[in-house]
């Protein structure tokens, strides 16, 4: 105590996870104290991960992180406690973020620090096992609950002692997180070392979160900065921020617009409905009022109005019976523009338009797979302003309207000729004097059936070049069988995939070139990708030819963002959604981490989404854990199938039955390609011919399996009441815990069925409203530790294998019916 030059006002202890050092600590803050540290604060950062050790009362007179800021909280006003909470941050934020650490490292230690700061709702929300309460006996088998990185791997690495303790803070953070996600585990009434299972994930954990970190040091440009929202951005950034006030120079604008009629080649369904404007919008259409909003300057907007004219993306109308306001949307990387048209309101009051079909998604594109020496070799093709090549139908063009605009205008600002304001006006018998309203010559991005239409066209095209709806990857048809060829469709690019055989998409790409060329479809050459094994394709990167992985820059993107709402936790519902979309389209290669989204979705759904509010804790928690579980945004295309069938039942007479079948990796891979499939279903062998399946079921997948016979391998009595949806989910869990106790099964693709349609679409889906919610998290955690692939096929209870297993009927059964 004599040596202190100073008086000092707060001490942060990293990795204290036993009760041990706590007395210590205490007489260390009674010695500060004595020598005038009378407003010391000295926190704990983490909780143990899952162990329990930081239980109530466990730290004597020290409170919990956030435990005295509560108290405080709970006797000032409000903005009295953003001021705390605001302050404790920063204090923070200077101890945990040093200025010798990398970048990356430093904002995952404020992300951290700021988690550990909302540790009330953390543990709450965690339910972190209480050793005095939830406690069993025997050996630990149970991938959870996981315990903390064994410091080796760190020393491995050869790190600063800076970083290294800045990586033990993630890895534990991450660790934690894990926890928090599976919930309440029993373990075991001794601490007991890490299982072989456990260890093997820890280590690909640690694997993981080193090459994350390695990813967001990658960018070195400016190009994240470019993708955060304007309430994220410094002042600094404002130089790179995306602009959106309007200026008619820097929209992009065809040519010659509207040369492409994509009506002959949509499918007769949507032509028949395009047929008509009755199709389209009620008859009964009530009134609406016209637009003022023109995105800026009223002088830009003529300008803009003047030069569509010209290029035949606009006319001239005076009977326009449908409105919507313009706004402009900076493009990323280029100081160039995009305008849209703002159709919510007529969207609205149209007539629900068809879903578009075999749209491209991450997740389609993760039944690519390829063997251990070989790679996938992408192909793209994009169309330039597609939106505007596409014809409007001339009897809806009336619904298009935007800001009414004089002639004058368009001769003093546009610099139109009468000649040209003529040649605009959709009623030739007009003449051009007065007032008229721009209508849409072409279909308007930001009308809800522009969409289905321009999908449905460029699926045409891929017909026309030869490309077989066989090999399409989509998640509302079945995957592939022959992956030698593959392609995908997303509204306005074409991607073309080819195993191991580079020649052949290139070959593919040059076909649809000619096709392109052949229908008048305009490309955009710079975006041209030709037999590559590094592509950006829908949102995610293909990487070496075999892996799927978020873009370093859109992660990083994210984590100052969540940063930033951790500093100052004051946003509107509709500005957090637009960080959540970000989240949520990465989230679609690992769907199970969907499950992760709660309280943010009630606070993005609020009605009153464009006013400031206060984040809840319970969201902030959220996006925390979101994005330290983004080390799992990558997929490695050649992860194997396991040669393992599996069955999972319930019933509410008895309980949960799994039944097991060791299979060739070809039926498996075969099966799979129903999964998460809109009506598929599997039944095997002997299947009567006269039973009838209900119609919503969809394609119907016969296998055989003569010679093969299901194991029981668990069958046990149900210890609660509970709806049966909730008893299908439980049993899948028993399985997935069964199955990754053993290390072999790890890294693995794995295919199981199900008889509950209500478990297969939430898991499918990868989250749900209800209470099944609960139970995905679980399965979450345990696909990310295990680092496994879910591929959940529903079959008829007739066929189940273990339904039997789930009525208390345990051994060894054939594949027929019951």
């Amino acid at each position: 105590s004599g040596q202190i030059s100073k008086p000092l006002t707060h001490i942060a202890i990293y990795g204290v996870w036993s009760r041990a050092p706590i007395a210590f600590f205490t007489a260390l803050r009674a010695s500060l104290r004595m020598v005038g540290c009378c407003k010391l604060s000295l926190d704990l950062l983490l909780p143990a991960p899952g162990l329990g050790s930081w239980e109530a009362g466990s730290c004597g007179d020290l409170a919990a992180p956030g435990a005295g800021l509560a108290s405080r909280r709970r006797s000032a006003s409000s903005r009295e406690a953003s001021l705390l909470r605001s302050a404790r941050w920063k204090r923070t934020r200077q101890l945990s973020s040093p200025t010798g650490l990398r970048r990356s490292l430093q904002l995952l230690s404020l992300l951290v620090s700021g988690l550990s700061a909302l540790k009330s709702s953390w543990q709450s929300a965690a339910g972190f096992p209480q050793r005095s309460s939830d406690t069993a006996f025997g050996r630990q088998r149970d991938l959870f609950p996981l315990s903390i990185v064994p410091e080796s791997f760190i020393e491995e690495l050869g790190w600063s002692a800076e970083e290294s303790v800045a990586l033990r803070l993630i890895l534990d953070a991450q660790v934690a997180s894990l926890n928090w996600l599976y919930g309440p585990a029993r373990c075991c009434s001794k601490r007991t070392k890490s299982t072989a299972a456990q260890l093997d994930g820890l280590r690909r954990l640690f694997d993981r979160s080193v090459a994350f970190v390695a990813r967001l040091d990658s960018v070195t440009d400016s190009s994240w900065e470019e993708l955060l929202p304007s309430w994220a951005a410094d002042n600094a950034m404002q130089a790179v921020a995306v602009q959106t006030s309007l200026v008619a120079d820097r929209i992009d604008v065809l040519p010659r617009a509207g040369l492409v009629d994509p009506c002959p080649s949509l499918p007769p369904c949507l032509q028949s409905k395009l047929s008509t404007a009755g199709e389209v919008f009620p008859i009964d259409l009530p009134a609406m009022r016209p637009c003022t909003g023109v995105g800026g300057d009223k002088f830009e907007y003529v300008k803009l109005i003047a030069i569509q004219l010209r290029a035949g993306q606009l006319g001239l109308s005076r009977s326009a019976v449908g409105y919507g306001s313009i706004f402009a949307v900076g493009k990323r990387g280029s100081t160039r523009m995009r305008a849209i048209w703002h159709g919510a309101q007529v969207s609205a009051l149209a007539l629900r338009p068809p879903r578009p079909q075999h749209l491209a998604s991450p997740t389609a594109l993760l039944a690519l797979r390829c063997g251990a020496d070989e790679q996938i070799f992408v192909s793209k093709r994009d169309a330039s302003c597609w939106f505007d090549q596409l014809r409007l139908p001339s009897h809806l063009r009336q619904y298009t309207g935007r800001p009414r605009v004089s002639v004058s205008e368009l001769l003093l600002i546009g610099g139109l000729s009468l000649e040209e304001v003529q040649a605009a006006l959709e009623d030739p018998s007009c003449k051009p004097r007065g007032s008229f309203t721009p209508v849409s010559r072409t279909w308007p991005m930001g009308f809800s059936w522009s969409s289905a239409v321009a999908q449905s066209y460029l699926l045409s095209l891929c017909e026309k070049s030869g490309l077989q709806n066989s090999g399409i990857l989509a998640c509302d048809v079945r995957s592939p069988s022959d992956l030698r060829l593959t392609h995908a469709a997303a509204t306005d690019d074409i991607m073309l995939f080819a195993v191991g055989d580079r020649l052949a998409v290139c070959e593919a790409a040059e076909r649809v070139d000619h096709t392109l060329e052949a229908e008048g479809v305009i490309r955009n050459r710079k975006k041209d990708v030709d037999g590559a094994t590094d592509a950006a394709v829908v949102g995610v990167h293909l990487e070496d030819g075999h892996v799927l992985a978020a873009p370093p820059a859109r992660c990083l993107c994210i984590l100052y963002a969540i940063t930033r709402l951790l500093q100052r936790p004051f946003v509107t519902p509709r500005e957090l959604a637009a960080l959540l979309g970000m989240i949520q389209w990465l989230d679609l290669l690992r769907r199970p981490k969907l499950a992760i989204l709660e309280e943010v979705y009630r606070f993005t759904k609020r009605a009153a989404d464009s006013q400031v509010a206060s984040v809840p804790p319970g969201a902030l928690v959220e996006l925390c854990v979101s994005l330290l579980l983004g080390i799992y945004w990558q997929i490695d295309l050649r992860t194997p199938f396991l040669p393992l069938l599996s069955a999972t039942d319930a019933s509410t007479s008895f309980g949960f039955g799994v039944s097991v079948a060791k299979v060739p990796i070809d039926l498996v891979e075969h099966l799979s390609k129903l999964s998460e499939k809109q009506g598929g279903f599997v039944v095997f062998g002997d299947s009567p011919e006269h039973v009838d399946f209900p119609t919503q079921l969809g394609e119907r997948c016969d296998v055989d399996l003569e010679g093969i016979c299901f194991s029981d391998v668990l069958s046990l009595r149900r210890r609660f009441d509970a709806h049966i949806n909730v008893l299908e989910g439980e049993a899948f869990v028993l399985w997935l815990r069964w199955l990754l106790r053993s290390r072999r099964h790890h890294v693995h693709r794995v295919v199981a069925l199900v008889d509950s349609t209500a478990w297969l679409g939430a898991s499918c889906k990868g989250r749900s409203s209800s209470q099944l919610n609960r139970l995905l998290r679980r399965v979450a955690a345990l696909c990310f530790v295990a680092d496994v692939l879910l591929y959940i096929v529903f079959i008829p209870s007739l066929w189940n294998p273990s339904d039997g297993a789930s009525r208390g009927t345990r051994g060894k059964c054939q594949t027929s019916s019951r």
